[in-house]
């Protein structure tokens, strides 16, 4: 990881991994709902080039980004993961600390194919 910038201009983190200037990752906080009631509760995405996988990246832009969200008040973490084979989004997310609490069928459109959307959550906060 040479350096990520990180933006809250929306009020909401955005982490970016370069590489020798290029682009190799990225991941950033988002609202959950738009609902007043659920504004301390922030869905999460995170996306690396095939060519920064397996390296560490995902983990440490993950890593700071949920530090970042706890910085900012945030307590809870949503990942929305369509289920694909291998789960690899889902097994990164279950190593980072999140847990599966729902599915949905046939929801996510991806590779010409309807495929499940998998919940997962995090705390951010300690328990109250």
């Amino acid at each position: 990881l040479s350096h990520y910038h990180s933006s809250t201009k929306s009020g909401y983190p955005y982490l970016v991994a370069c590489e020798d200037e290029t682009v190799i990752g990225y991941s950033y906080a988002g609202g959950f709902h738009s609902r007043k009631a659920y504004e301390k509760t922030i869905e999460n995405t995170i996306y690396l080039a095939p060519s920064a996988q397996g390296k560490g990246i995902g983990k440490a832009l993950l890593e700071a980004l949920i530090e970042e969200c706890q910085t900012l008040g945030f307590h809870q973490m949503i990942a929305v993961i369509t289920r694909l084979d291998p789960p690899v989004s889902i097994l990164f997310h279950e190593q980072m600390g999140f847990s599966t609490v729902g599915a949905l069928t046939k929801v996510g459109y991806k590779q010409d194919q309807w495929l499940d959307v998998v919940y997962m959550q995090k705390s951010l906060q300690p328990a109250l």
